[in-house]
């Protein structure tokens, strides 16, 4: 395999499939001297590992949909509806977010549906010849199309 290089930039291995092939996206890797500061790559953009500008979303706190989602909720509870009702009018209500209708929607299904179990089946081993199997399948069809003998 190849490593293109330009003026500028050095592809990472990464960047190719196991044929050799370049994949599409930006693939650049770090080189030794690529101008570094606060913690951050500034020709790549990346952040350096161990950096200590940024540590991050902090742990527990909710991403914006999240807030609007829950402040919506709030505000309804308020009204004496019950949360299968809030959730109904927010994921039919056409002024709310798309993202923010599909959230009230998957949660009125989480509620609402049984989640898939798995069951044990077990079946008796039977070996039936192929005439036998030809008349349980006619018996089956007959059965299905309503086609009495």
């Amino acid at each position: 395999m190849t490593i293109e290089q330009g003026s500028d930039y050095l592809l990472s291995p990464d960047a190719f499939d196991e044929n050799g092939n370049r994949r599409p996206g930006n693939f650049k890797a770090a080189l030794e001297d690529d101008p570094i500061e606060d913690g951050r790559n500034l020709r790549t953009g990346k952040f350096l590992p161990g950096n200590k500008c940024s540590p991050g979303r902090p742990k527990g706190s909710r991403n914006k949909m999240t807030q609007q989602f829950l402040d919506r909720v709030a505000g309804r509870t308020e009204d004496g509806l019950s949360m299968e009702e809030i959730l109904m009018d927010m994921a039919q209500d056409p002024q709310c977010a798309p993202d923010l209708r599909f959230k009230a929607a998957k949660t009125i299904l989480e509620l609402t549906l049984p989640k898939a179990a798995s069951i044990e089946v077990t079946m008796e081993e039977t070996k039936l010849t192929k005439d036998q199997i030809d008349a349980r399948l006619g018996e089956l069809l007959a059965k299905g199309l309503g086609i009495s003998e």
